[in-house]
């Protein structure tokens, strides 16, 4: 679609984002605790699937969350191990858009609070 009046072009899709904001990477979150995933998009509409790896692994996927919430509430598991490798992707049209976590950690406890 152009629109010659005002000097600009757009082009369906050629703005399409997917990014993963939480986990944002290098924090701990412990098992049985609830935490967002969340995302930003632009030029997508539909549903995604969230995947969680373990160590590149698939462990767990949760179908068809709405683009739009931009965030799911999500509770980490009471049997995952503690490792420091977990790592959340958002998946948009069978991964043709795709955006992964930087590794994070699950562990019995949080970690303390710095002072």
């Amino acid at each position: 679609m152009e629109n010659s009046g005002s000097g600009f072009s757009i082009k369906e899709n050629s703005n399409s984002f997917l990014e993963i904001r939480a986990p944002a990477g290098d924090e701990t979150w412990a098992r049985g605790t609830n935490h967002y995933i969340s995302w930003g998009s632009r030029a997508i509409e539909g549903y995604l699937k969230i995947i969680i790896r373990k160590n590149a692994e698939e462990i767990e996927s949760i179908n068809n969350i709405p683009v739009m919430n931009k965030r799911y509430s999500w509770t980490v598991p009471a049997d995952f191990e503690d490792r420091s490798d977990y790592t959340v992707s958002v998946c948009y049209s069978n991964a043709s858009i795709e955006s992964t976590s930087r590794p994070f950690t699950v562990s019995e406890n949080s970690p303390a609070k710095k002072k």
